[in-house]
């Protein structure tokens, strides 16, 4: 049997078949609970096998509610935060402020230069 040219048999082993919708669903779900687990573990000190036992439920419940929708997950509200950076700010703690509440310099200028404003 005769072998295609070379650039053509790179072109051939290059190209993929492009998954349909439901693998890239399942990636996704695959994802949602290893991150869960994750945070189950690090975060709540959850052990294994309860980890992943609970995560797994946990995306089971969101797509049997959210299935197929696209979920937001809002970010924290950051006044209470800001708030507090500007209660400690005393003009001469700026490293210490990056550090605890892990900002950026300007970050924090940013902030404390909003005093009286929400």
């Amino acid at each position: 049997m005769e072998q295609p040219p070379v650039s053509q048999q790179t072109f051939q082993h290059q190209q993929q078949p492009r998954p349909d919708a439901h693998e890239i669903k399942a990636d996704a779900a695959t994802q949602w609970v290893f991150d869960m687990t994750e945070i189950l573990r690090d975060d709540l000190a959850f052990q294994e096998p309860w980890a992943s036992a609970i995560a797994h439920e946990i995306v089971q419940g969101m797509r049997a509610r959210f299935g197929g929708d696209d979920v937001y997950v809002p970010a924290p509200d950051k006044s209470a935060r800001d708030e507090r950076v500007r209660e400690m700010f005393n003009g001469r703690n700026i490293k210490e402020l990056m550090q605890l509440f892990g900002l950026a310099r300007s970050t924090v200028y940013r902030i404390v230069g909003q005093r009286g404003r929400p």
